[in-house]
């Protein structure tokens, strides 16, 4: 990738879109999300409740300079606001050699219908993997009926395994139980406030008990390496994040630091002395308390990159060191909780070898945010998937570790502990333009579909704009690599949804990772407001998938008439159960509470799968 190329990208901005089949979950009081997903069969989507037109007709080539960390409120599109914006560096083609460390063996295989046990017994469908042959046919199908699918070219379908984690289990229904997967680490933007009408988003959006941990995107550091606010009213939304933890005491709160000044990251300087370094952390333990935080998240992309000299790979550790060090003192000096310490890191092992030492930084953080996420994207002559689970059979060179599986394999080999690492979920798709008769995975591109009327950026599309994208585009799913992917007309969308979701919680918990980190929640469809499935479609899924039971509610219960369903699970185990009243709900009990579930409309509930599938 060029330099140029790396230099149009936007900001990381969220979307997946829902598929049918996805069980809206409603607990008493309150809305909650998916909780299983049979897989769909070819049909269209129900329309969202808002109407977005994407027109086809190829946009100015987008070459405006990015990574601003100060902007005019009236600028209009994302890329303006974007903190974090070019995809790693990604070399050129040629064999990638083999890291020098071993990857860790692959978990057994799962047993055709093997169930496990979890904390609110989300089950949950995973993929088949068919042969070649079968795979071909089903991949040049769509979700469209009663039209007959089209015959596109989607390219070779054999599936490649070069070893690293990937463990592609038969077709069953599984229990997902929590594990070691106990983060739910959600980011939020300062620039989301920005976008117009129903894509502003600040946190007065936020629901408290929705993510363990919320961070805060963006905070920069001056010349005399002081963290300082972004936005003019940061600090009156800091108080307004904070002030979630006097309802949910238990969520942790973060503050990213980062960006750019003037193209270059203020790391650089920060990091080059050993005077700046504790002028930084200084400043950084006093602005946390200031602001109540309770902890700081580094994405500096990356050291070694982008003006940064290689040396500094090695004055990241140092600054690592003393930041716990530093947070370590404080709170025994000041008799105070210990401040977090977290990081946005690269996925794609090249970028991670020249950036880390990895052995000597993972155990100085409590947790480590890897982006799996931009893969690929229009800056790639051919079309490829944001963030697929594993390679595919296009992939070539050192593309063959353009996946999730790759990148924590590579983090392990390194010496991460697993269960410090947090698999990165985006809310939001990459888009390319066609640019010939094929539209499958690798077809051929020129540059990025029309930008989202709310995100306002060429190249990605947000969840909520995906959620009217796919209402009428033709939808497909790369086998493979266990992600859908939506084309209409020359716009061609990758992006992830409640059943990719399922496949990479499946996966992360198969391989013990710490949990989850999501960008961004306002990318998810946050209001309810466009994808008919209520409010955080993506990540409230992902939360019941990864085993945590239901939220709290607020809302108190009726005292003057006693509803019998609210007794239904009193003495009864943990789990699903159907409602003889009405097959399209069903009960789940958790710790001795009901609460009512509705399948996707059309759906009915059914208990011998605990799933809800069509009649």
């Amino acid at each position: 990738m060029t330099e140029e190329d790396a230099e149009q990208e936007g900001c990381r901005s969220g979307a997946g879109g829902g598929l049918p089949g996805a069980a809206a979950v409603m607990s008493v009081g309150e809305p909650e999300a998916c909780v299983v997903h049979p897989t769909p069969p070819q049909r269209k989507l129900h329309p969202p409740h808002h109407s977005i037109i994407y027109h086809t007709t190829p946009p100015t080539p987008d070459r405006a300079p990015v990574h601003a960390p100060t902007h005019n409120p009236g600028d209009t599109p994302d890329r303006a606001r974007a903190p974090r914006t070019q995809p790693e560096p990604q070399p050129g083609g040629g064999a990638l050699p083999e890291p020098q460390n071993p990857k860790p063996p692959r978990p057994p295989q799962t047993t055709q219908g093997q169930l496990g046990h979890c904390a609110s017994d989300p089950c949950l469908p995973t993929q088949t993997h068919p042969s070649p042959a079968a795979r071909s046919h089903q991949e040049n199908t769509t979700y469209e009926l009663p039209e007959p699918p089209p015959e596109h070219d989607h390219g070779p379908q054999a599936v490649l395994s070069r070893g690293n984690f990937q463990n592609k289990p038969n077709e069953s229904l599984l229990c997902l139980p929590l594990g070691s997967a106990n983060k739910l680490v959600c980011q939020m933007t300062n620039w989301a406030q920005y976008r117009p009408s129903a894509g502003k988003f600040t946190p007065d959006n936020i629901d408290p008990f929705l993510c363990t941990h919320v961070i805060y995107a963006l905070a920069t550091i001056n010349s005399v390496n002081q963290i300082i606010p972004v936005e003019q009213n940061d600090e009156e939304l800091y108080g307004s994040l904070n002030s979630l933890k006097n309802v949910n005491p238990a969520l942790k709160t973060l503050l990213t630091v980062g960006g750019t000044v003037n193209g270059v990251s203020p790391f650089i300087a920060m990091v080059s002395t050993s005077e700046n370094r504790a002028l930084f952390i200084k400043s950084a333990i006093n602005f946390l308390h200031a602001h109540n935080f309770d902890g700081i998240n580094l994405d500096w992309e990356y050291p070694g990159h982008n003006g940064s000299p290689e040396g500094d790979k090695e004055k990241f550790t140092l600054l690592v060191t003393e930041l716990v060090k530093a947070f370590e003192a404080d709170a025994v000096e000041n008799k105070r909780t210990q401040l977090l310490l977290s990081a946005n890191v690269a996925a794609i092992p090249q970028t991670v070898d020249r950036s880390y030492e990895v052995a000597k930084i993972a155990p100085h953080f409590d947790f480590i945010n890897i982006m799996t996420y931009d893969y690929h994207g229009h800056w790639d002559p051919v079309t490829g998937h944001n963030s697929p689970l594993y390679e595919s059979a296009v992939d070539s060179g050192v593309q063959l570790d353009y996946n999730i599986d790759s990148s924590i394999a590579h983090w392990v080999s390194l010496g991460a502990p697993s269960e410090k690492l947090l698999l990165g979920f985006p809310t939001y798709g990459r888009t390319f333009r066609l640019s010939s008769g094929a539209n499958g995975l690798g077809a051929p591109a020129n540059g990025p579909a029309d930008a989202g009327p709310y995100t306002r950026t060429a190249g990605f599309w947000a969840f909520y704009e995906i959620c009217d994208f796919t209402n009428t585009a033709n939808l497909g799913w790369i086998s493979e690599q266990e992600v859908p992917y939506a084309t209409y007309g020359s716009s061609w969308l990758g992006y992830d949804d409640q059943r990719s979701y399922s496949s990479k919680v499946q996966w992360l918990t198969a391989h013990n990772l710490g949990g989850a980190h999501v960008w961004t929640m306002d990318m998810d469809d946050f209001s309810g407001s466009f994808c008919s499935a209520g409010a955080y479609p993506l990540i409230n899924h992902l939360r019941i998938s990864m085993g945590f039971g239901p939220k709290p509610t607020t809302t108190p219960r009726p005292t003057t008439t006693k509803d019998p369903a609210a007794d239904f699970c009193f003495g009864r185990p943990d789990g699903l159960y159907e409602n003889t009243a009405d097959k399209t709900t069903y009960f789940q009990c958790f710790q001795g509470n009901t609460y009512l579930h509705h399948c996707q409309p059309g759906l009915i509930y059914w208990d011998s799968c605990k799933c809800c599938n069509w009649p």
